[in-house]
């Protein structure tokens, strides 16, 4: 079984309610990082792009104040978006679940950033006239109920909140300390493959994975 983790930063929000069509109306991706893990095998890929975006583009102050990525960055170590998207369309055609924090947001991200591009997007597929959907597990979605985090709604009902990463993360590792470098996209997509693996299929990859060891060690 492989599990596609994956995350992505970006110049700014989208307009509420935007449409996936309306590509005018969403941000650019500026990170997108990603790693393939091969539970049968215990190998893992790990890919960490800074995407070049064009001179008219602007990254608003609230983003940068959130993920420190600046158009110098992007100027020296950016690639070509098209370059990005066809590396991660590979991998996300060889998994067999794909897997995120709040994934429907960034998945929303790479279909705009697909048609914007004219590139292939492979969440969905046709086959003989069938469209499937690859599998998929979103880890801020699937574990309130797990984390039990309640909150009161305006008529005083008690509900479980979604959890942060981070609250998800401490409540799964209680015994470590949170990593400060939340929203760089590469240490999120780490903090959310271990939170997954240790909670779907109860295991530390990091004690086991020599690849990941020293990505978890430096964050």
């Amino acid at each position: 079984m492989k599990v596609l983790v994956f995350d992505t930063e970006t110049t700014g929000l989208q307009e509420k309610g935007a449409s996936i069509y309306d590509k005018s109306k969403w941000p650019y991706i500026i990170q997108l990082s990603y790693i393939l893990y091969d539970l049968s095998a215990n190998s893992a890929l790990i890919k960490d792009n800074y995407i070049a975006i064009d001179d008219s583009l602007v990254i608003s102050q609230e983003s940068y104040n959130i993920h420190h990525i600046s158009r110098e960055i992007l100027d020296v170590q950016g690639i070509n978006i098209v370059e990005a998207l066809k590396a991660f369309n590979e991998c996300l055609k060889d998994c067999d679940i794909v897997v995120g924090h709040n994934l429907s947001f960034d998945k929303r991200l790479i279909f705009v950033e697909c048609f914007r591009n004219n590139v292939t997007q492979y969440f969905t597929e046709f086959e003989h006239n069938i469209m499937t959907h690859k599998p998929e597990f979103c880890t801020m979605k699937n574990t309130a109920e797990f984390c039990k985090l309640e909150r009161l709604t305006a008529t005083n009902k008690v509900y479980y909140k979604n959890p942060k990463l981070s609250e998800l993360y401490t409540i799964l590792f209680p015994n470590e300390q949170v990593p400060k470098d939340l929203h760089n996209s590469l240490v999120d997509v780490a903090m959310t493959l271990r939170c997954y693996l240790k909670y779907a299929h109860n295991f530390d990859v990091k004690e086991i994975n020599n690849t990941l060891k020293p990505l978890f060690l430096s964050i």
